[in-house]
């Protein structure tokens, strides 16, 4: 999770800055570059979700094993999850 935090908030900050400093650049590619920060910005925050999902995941099936004799419930849980 630290990658994707420590990709998004260079995102972040540069959006930030491109729409707060004047620049000689066209409108066009101001509008290009803010665009495409926005979309990195957007799979970052995917990334993010994503990970975090994962994580859920794997806390409810470390604790709900099926190694044990009656694991009828523990695998009906892990088929949900």
């Amino acid at each position: 999770m630290a990658v994707a935090v420590a990709v998004a908030l260079p995102l972040l900050f540069l959006a930030i800055a491109v729409h707060a400093t004047p620049t000689p650049m066209p409108d066009a590619w101001v509008a290009r570059i803010q665009h495409a920060l926005g979309i990195g910005g957007l799979l970052c925050l995917t990334w993010l979700a994503v990970r975090a999902v994962r994580a859920v995941e794997r806390r409810i099936v470390r604790e709900h094993p099926t190694d044990t004799s009656d694991n009828l419930a523990a695998r009906r849980i892990q088929t949900q999850t």
